[in-house]
């Protein structure tokens, strides 16, 4: 495939500033790069992007020569007011309109939006206050889910979204002044928001000045490139960032009323506040342990030949056991593919495969996590480094092959040749046209790309199936989820399923491409603030609907890593389980798969649990849950065939039908899946007790002040508690075991629905610290 030439002008683009043209600029002024965006084009049409040659003295259509992460919008202003709110919009044009319609704050925008902010440097934010104006549109939500996470992980002080009221559908700040939104009430909207954190000098008379004085060097013509290469040029380091203020608010924290605490400038002010909430707060009482059980890990959950490699993998890399334990179920579901399925039921014979989607859930992205699951995959790295030595001999056998056969060609056109002169019929000879030799095709396992005729050819030349793995789950199903992306989307899902013959997919160029080994593995990280984000018409996505498990994976911590050898008997064990299972008979094109079955024991327990099963499926309420529970009618045959054959394997067996032993573990292992699913979104009671510990440690480290409301939790999005349902819950979990007190928050003179404000038991810490 070629690669597209860049485009390149002499002089920089031009046009209106803040209409068609906008500069990103680094810290010092200098010019990083331009966004065009045509006359006609709409906010969020993709825009033109010019930066820098490699020589620094013309301009070209890509970013490549920009030093990463990329400039936010207007990050000269951002750091020369450290002590001014950052408002983050979607787009650079509803960022100026913002500026210089008189709206309070720092306005900016990442290149590109929703699903590209990551480029853009957000460490430009720690210790800032964040606002961002959410779109009146789901890829505005998507926008500003993505944006709050970015900032919250950058270490941003607060983070709040906000909507504007009476906000058109469809738009955003700009559309919003068009029918008569004002400073003022913006200005309101930010002191309700911020909780009074504002300081009211600053609204009432920097707003304006300070919009036009800012956009004054942006007005200017745009400026020529610098001389120096782009690729050399070193970004401004960034001041360090003003304390937040705190206005008159005095929001109380364990930290505060520790008697080491020195004393605020209204002298006994908290030790004040300390006595009457120490007056008005009984003992809390211990938070039940119900619940927790079923979200930690059994090692029994795993066969016997794996055990061992994934304790061990988990403590030298300081993570869960739930970590190289799915990763090590995954990868052996590839390595089966579609060599043998499984027939569940006692008479419908349909097939189902083994080859599993997964994702590890985490609050943020840990290195820790990649380490241990790139170790638990080692088995099926070697397979692909064996694959990779076949390849390579076999590529030397084709070549000696291919100048044998040009000698063998040469003597057949002299033979033809003859004949012809001597008016011979050379019929029979032309028959004899030596053929090309087939060449060989490497044998792939694992990949991380989305290219889907990439993915296609090396599923057909794997005899198993392949594993993808992929670093982003949200952002990956919500790229796929864009217009113009049906086919891939409509590949993906057939290959989640692995039960047809074969996969078309439709290439740009109207040629069709055909998979025929429809079988593809997932293994993911993903984010747990946006997985909730759902299609147009507010259903969950049926592609992440196809990942069976989600499982919580926090306790990650490089700290508790262990500084020991590896257990290499232990990793041997694993690595024959996995060769033993490559030597599966591979399926030719077309054929059937051969079928497993229960035994007698077996089927009445699969019997039994799809029975409960489909009750507590039908009386899911939550739609995102029950979208990947459902997957469990498959998930739990091909994990006890998974197993199954792994014992099988180690034992140097050929298959017979699945064993009770392996079903019943299965059975545990969805249980265990199902409660985790159920922890991710915030559902359930194991759910509420786990979101529940995991507010209280927030509000005992001080990550969150009181008295604070629901929503100032589920903004936060924290690990369990990123929706108002699973928000609401752990706080009454607190609530009723006396960790906190709440008192209802009058409505002002506008109106509003009513709420409640929380205060944490100065009691708490003793009380946790005393019982471990």
């Amino acid at each position: 495939m070629s690669v597209k030439e860049a485009v390149v002008r002499s002089a920089p683009p031009t046009g209106q500033v803040g209409e068609e043209l906008f500069a990103y600029r680094y810290a010092d002024g200098g010019i990083a790069f331009y966004v065009e965006r045509p006359a006609g084009n709409g906010d969020h049409d993709r825009p033109l992007l010019w930066g820098p040659t490699a020589d620094g003295a013309r301009w070209q259509d890509n970013l490549k020569n920009v030093p990463r992460p990329l400039p936010l919008y207007r990050e000269g202003t951002l750091f020369k007011h450290p002590d001014i709110p950052v408002v983050f919009h979607r787009s650079e044009r509803d960022a100026y309109r913002a500026a210089t319609g008189g709206l309070h704050g720092v306005h900016t925008t990442s290149v590109m939006g929703a699903g590209y902010a990551r480029a853009s440097d957000f460490s430009v934010l720690s210790g800032r206050k964040v606002v961002i104006c959410q779109d009146s549109n789901p890829e505005g939500i998507g926008y500003a889910e993505e944006v709050a996470a970015l900032a919250f992980s950058a270490g941003a002080a607060t983070v709040e979204v906000v909507r504007l009221p009476g906000l058109p559908e469809g738009s955003g700040v700009g559309g919003w002044l068009e029918e008569g939104g004002t400073g003022m009430e913006w200005r309101a909207l930010l002191d309700r928001r911020l909780g009074n954190r504002l300081n009211a000098a600053q609204i009432a008379d920097q707003a304006l000045s300070l919009s036009l004085e800012d956009l004054q060097d942006e007005d200017e013509e745009p400026a020529p490139p610098v001389a120096e290469p782009a690729v050399a040029r070193a970004r401004t380091k960034a001041p360090e960032p003003a304390p937040v203020e705190t206005g008159t608010a005095m929001p109380v924290t364990l930290s505060d009323l520790s008697e080491d605490t020195p004393e605020p400038a209204a002298p006994g002010l908290r030790r004040m506040v300390a006595e009457v909430m120490e007056a008005t707060f009984g003992e809390p009482s211990p938070l039940p342990l119900k619940g927790t059980p079923e979200l930690a890990f059994d090692p029994n959950l795993l066969p016997g030949p794996v055990q061992d490699f994934a304790l061990d993998v988990a403590e030298r890399f300081g993570c869960p056991p739930e970590v190289p334990a799915v990763a090590l179920t995954v990868a052996l579901g590839a390595v089966i593919g579609r060599r043998m399925a499984i027939a569940p039921k006692r008479q419908d014979e349909r097939p189902l495969t083994v080859n599993l989607w997964a994702a590890l859930v985490t609050q943020r992205p840990v290195s820790g996590g990649v380490h241990a699951v790139d170790e638990a995959l080692l088995p099926l790295e070697q397979l692909e480094l064996a694959a990779h030595r076949e390849f390579e001999n076999a590529e030397r056998e084709h070549q000696k092959r291919v100048q044998a056969l040009q000698a063998a060609r040469s003597a057949w056109m002299e033979e033809v040749r003859t004949a012809q002169e001597q008016g011979a019929n050379v019929d029979a000879l032309l028959a004899r046209h030596p053929a090309d030799p087939e060449p060989p095709r490497l044998r792939r396992y694992r990949t991380a790309t989305g290219h889907v005729p990439a993915l296609a050819e090396m599923a057909d030349a794997t005899p198993g199936g392949l594993l993808l793995t992929r670093d982003d789950l949200s952002a990956w199903v919500h790229g796929l989820a864009a217009p113009g992306h049906e086919g891939e989307r409509h590949f993906f899902m057939s290959m989640a399923e692995g039960t047809a013959p074969h996969v078309e997919f439709d290439l740009p160029t109207g040629v069709p491409l055909r998979c025929s080994n429809p079988s593809l593995s997932l293994l993911a990280w993903a984010r747990s603030a946006p997985l909730r984000r759902t299609a147009s018409d507010g259903t969950p996505d049926p592609l992440l609907g196809h990942v069976q498990m989600l499982i919580g994976a926090n306790g990650i911590d490089a700290l508790k890593e262990a500084d020991h050898e590896a257990n290499v008997p232990a990793r041997g064990r694993v690595e024959r389980v996995f060769q033993a299972l490559d030597r599966l008979p591979s399926v030719p094109t077309g054929a059937a798969m051969p079928t497993l079955h229960f035994d007698a024991e077996a089927q009445s327990v699969y019997d039994s649990w799809r029975g409960d099963h489909a009750v507590q499926l039908a009386a899911e309420t939550d739609p995102a849950v029950a979208a990947h529970l459902a997957g469990h009618d498959r998930l739990m045959p091909a994990v006890a065939m998974i197993f199954h054959l792994a014992e099988l394997a180690e034992q140097g067996r050929d298959p017979v039908p699945v064993s009770a032993s392996a079903t019943h573990r299965a059975v545990r292992w969805c249980d265990w899946a199902a409660a985790h699913v159920r922890a991710v979104y915030g559902v359930g009671e194991a759910a509420e007790l786990e979101g529940a510990r995991t507010l209280l440690k927030r509000l005992l480290d001080g990550d969150l002040t009181t008295p604070f409301k629901v929503r100032e939790v589920y903004r936060r999005h924290w690990t369990g508690l990123g929706t108002r349902e699973a928000a609401q819950a752990a706080v009454g979990v607190l609530e009723r075991h006396g960790y906190l007190s709440s008192v209802p928050v009058p409505t002002t003179a506008k109106g509003g629905k009513p709420t409640r404000a929380y205060h944490l038991n100065p009691k708490a810490l003793k009380a946790v610290e005393a019982r471990g």
